[in-house]
């Protein structure tokens, strides 16, 4: 076996791109202990037998192994998670793959990447027992609000290949996906979405607010005009039995007296009439104006059971960073049921329609239920028929996404061409975090000033020397970083940069006379990205940012726009 594995090696050995050749070499080595469930091979790597892995990224293997090795060997509900898995072909040396190997990103889930870097190298039980509990149950669940939200284990693995060799872990990659979804979890805000592409307010001409508002205005003006009749007829009778009453007294002969009586009988037995069909109409009337509210109440309430917000790592917009591409969330129809096996991913207008449309016919016995106490069953059934007609006219679904579009620019911002079922966006790292922890404000954000790489570097240094120095226990300590674009981890450990907030000196005089001497680069925090990292690079008395494998070094222009006047990188702690 230890043959075949330094063969393998030497032929990976010849990979032209450093970073590539870093990554499949990490792999080959992740694997090699992956597959040794007896712990013979963990022991020969414990004591040195294979060669490491190169660059920075190897450099985190090595120390990263030994943390998985030791664990997998002494943590109890792990070695009991393992036994669970025996019987499933292949998922135990998958599930030790997933921890072993250093997560990195492949597409625009940067939030899920880096939270779940910092859980891989900060909290491995913990990161272990979810994987698991999160692959044997098929979803992560999650409750927001007082609801409980499902989400199906993601079945997408994104590229598993490069430069023709494996680089990624399969079920960890699913895992990120599924993850992925907390990062735009907004459950008020997709009703709202889904309000405003539907047209739900009554205000939006075209939609089915408007539709079902307008329809019941003119059953409510109806009713109301019959109302107003029959308070005329009403109050016509009421003069006639004054009138009667009036004649009765000065009747001169009882003949007349009984004439008038009678008449009376039947004018009050007609007169009862009337007012009860009044009252009765009265009723109905109220019940109408309440029927809007109602099925705008009812179609947001029933929402979360027919339709969710998934995230989509197929979905990938433009950006001059193949991993760090905007990815994006397509909407899922789930037919009412709670397995996510059953749920259906929407891609085209005529899956959503269709979709749609399903919807309100599934949900029609539902609100006719809740209706027929109130005698209004036959009103809903026959707004129900007018709403399934206008679904299914062109000119809806070409409403809905100037709709959709309008209020994504106006509340988030967004230029991109939207639909209601699919939108790009790159989600936030404290709504991922605090929907994973169930607790709001889970982070304590501190923003460090960046008008320069050169103000980033000292603002950095700052930060640590004024109460973070505890918090680093090795050279890939983490701690959650983000700009406008991008979430990712700041390693303060790291050698030349932690030699800097380890000094007692001013943190001025030692940038300008130590670091901006370096000969290398300052390396500050892992970009996620394949085997790179951020450094901090010296030339004419200042630094710019660059991507550093540990061999090669990539200036980095492209992020020239999150340094300047009011910028900051914020860190989580």
């Amino acid at each position: 076996m230890m043959e075949t594995f330094v063969k393998r090696d030497s032929e990976l050995c010849k990979i032209q791109d450093s970073t590539t050749q870093s990554m499949a070499r990490v792999y080959l080595r992740a694997k090699f202990l992956a597959e040794d469930l007896g712990g013979k091979r963990a022991k020969e790597y414990l004591k040195g037998a294979l060669p490491p892995a190169p660059g920075i990224l190897g450099t985190y293997f090595e120390e990263h192994a030994r943390r998985c090795l030791i664990f997998f060997e002494k943590d109890k509900v792990f070695k009991e998670r393992c036994r669970q898995l025996v019987n499933e072909d292949g998922l135990l040396v998958e599930y030790r793959l997933a921890l072993l190997l250093p997560l990195r990103q492949s597409v625009g889930s940067c939030f899920a990447t880096a939270f779940l870097i910092h859980l891989q190298t900060t909290n491995l039980p913990l990161l272990a027992e979810e994987l698991f509990v999160a692959r044997k149950k098929n979803a992560l669940k999650r409750t927001f609000d007082g609801e409980e939200m499902i989400i199906p284990f993601c079945p997408k693995t994104g590229e598993l290949k490069g430069s023709g060799v494996f680089i990624h872990s399969a079920l960890m990659k699913s895992f990120e996906y599924t993850v992925a979804s907390l990062a735009d979890v907004k459950v008020g805000f997709s009703r709202f979405n889904f309000a405003e592409a539907l047209g739900l307010s009554k205000d939006h001409e075209g939609g089915l607010g408007k539709i079902i508002y307008s329809l019941v205005e003119e059953e409510l003006t109806a009713a109301n005009n019959e109302r107003d009749e029959l308070l005329r007829e009403i109050e016509g009778l009421e003069k006639q039995l004054d009138y009667d009453q009036a004649s009765f007294a000065s009747a001169s002969t009882l003949d007349r007296m009984d004439s008038i009586k009678r008449m009376a009988k039947y004018k009050n037995i007609a007169l009862a009439q009337m007012v009860d069909e009044y009252e009765k109409k009265g009723e109905e009337g109220a019940f109408l104006a309440k029927l809007y509210a109602f099925f705008v109440e009812q179609y947001l309430a029933l929402y979360p059971h027919y339709f969710q917000e998934l995230y989509d790592p197929e979905m990938m917009g433009v950006g001059n960073i193949l991993e760090d591409r905007p990815s994006g969330f397509r909407l899922v129809y789930k037919h009412g049921r709670s397995n996510p096996k059953l749920w259906s991913y929407i891609y085209s207008d005529k899956e959503y329609i269709s979709y749609l449309r399903d919807f309100i016919v599934m949900t029609e016995p539902i609100l006719t239920d809740l209706q027929r106490a109130h005698g209004m069953e036959e009103k809903v059934e026959a707004l129900v028929s007018v709403l399934l007609q206008r679904v299914e006219e062109p000119a809806f679904l070409e409403e809905q996404k100037q709709r959709i579009a309008a209020m994504h620019k106006e509340h988030l911002g967004e230029e991109a061409s939207i639909s209601p079922y699919a939108y790009l966006s790159g989600g936030s790292l404290p709504a991922l975090v605090d929907a994973f922890w169930q607790k709001e404000g889970s982070l304590e954000k501190v923003s460090i000033s960046a008008n320069s790489p050169t103000d980033l570097c000292l603002s950095l240094i700052e930060f640590m020397k004024d109460k973070h120095q505890g918090e680093v226990a090795h050279e890939f300590t983490p701690i959650l970083m983000s700009n406008d674009t991008h979430a990712c981890n700041f390693l303060p450990g790291a050698k030349l940069f932690r030699a800097a907030w380890e000094d007692r000196g001013n943190s001025y005089t030692y940038l300008r006379d130590v670091l901006l001497h370096s000969r290398e680069p300052i390396i500050f925090a892992d970009s996620n990205w394949g085997g790179r990292y951020f450094a901090f690079y010296p030339k004419d008395q200042q630094f710019s940012l660059v991507l550093y494998d540990g061999e090669n070094i990539s200036p980095f222009s492209l992020w020239n726009d999150h340094f300047g006047e009011g910028k900051t990188w914020d860190l989580y702690l």
